[in-house]
């Protein structure tokens, strides 16, 4: 009785074991609308390979730091070249997904607008910790950063910077969810980059099968289908990551 009991117990701890060993969890940046569509991309790469995902919200910088300490399994989502500072993260090679970063003002603003060129005249507000946001508007007239894009925008419409900068995605939903009828996105987009995934390097054996995944869901038209279908659920209002 008592070894039929023990390997009980054992088959128990392994069958438990085998079930933790393919959930992971992934930071991501909090209070941003593009950043539960990029969520739910990953949630369903990862759902094919076998794989429960758990995604955890942060403060751009907090999630940055969770992820380069290796305390999460890695990334969701971010620019290039996240990892610089970061050793002990992968970049998967292939992105999946692909965002355009616009400058949102008044419609009442009395500035020509031409591109990335033109912030630096401009006072300008963008969300504290996004490495792609920062990097645009390094060299901007004068820079006030925000926690999160519900009090960027309202900050925008009452007229204390000349532009606000971030996705596009974001950035309309905010709009429409706040009803600020008088500010609108510019053209052209300041930049449209890709969004690549980050595993810890523990998971170095994970980066491949991802990758391989990414590109087949691509080339069949999946991604692009999932992709709209995540954006069609995040602006009807849906954010669960």
């Amino acid at each position: 009785m008592r070894i039929r009991n023990a390997l009980l117990c054992l088959f128990i701890f392994a069958s438990v074991a085998g079930v933790r060993a393919q959930e992971l969890v992934f930071s991501t940046i909090e209070n941003q609308p593009i950043m539960a569509v990029t969520a739910g991309i990953i949630k369903e790469v990862y759902a094919r390979l076998g794989y429960s995902v758990t995604v955890l919200p942060l403060a751009p910088a907090r999630a940055a730091v969770e992820a380069s300490k290796g305390l999460v399994d890695g990334e969701v989502g971010r620019i290039f070249s996240f990892n610089q500072s970061a050793p002990n993260l992968i970049r998967v090679s292939t992105p999946f997904f692909a965002a355009d970063t616009v400058a949102f003002a008044r419609r009442d603003r009395d500035f020509a607008f031409q591109g990335a060129e033109s912030l630096k005249s401009l006072t300008v507000a963008r969300i504290r910790g996004v490495l792609n946001s920062t990097d645009l508007t390094k060299d901007a007239a004068q820079i006030h950063e925000f926690g999160d894009l519900e009090t960027m925008f309202k900050f925008l419409d009452h007229g204390r910077a000349d532009v606000a900068v971030t996705n596009r995605i974001g950035g309309m939903i905010t709009i429409r969810e706040l009803d600020l009828e008088d500010v609108v996105p510019l053209e052209p987009p300041l930049a449209t980059t890709d969004c690549y995934h980050f595993l810890d390097v523990h998971h170095a054996d994970l980066v491949p099968k991802v990758d391989a995944m990414i590109r087949q869901m691509a080339a069949s038209g999946e991604l692009a289908r999932l992709t709209r279908e995540i954006e069609n659920k995040v602006g009807a209002g849906e954010r669960g990551y």
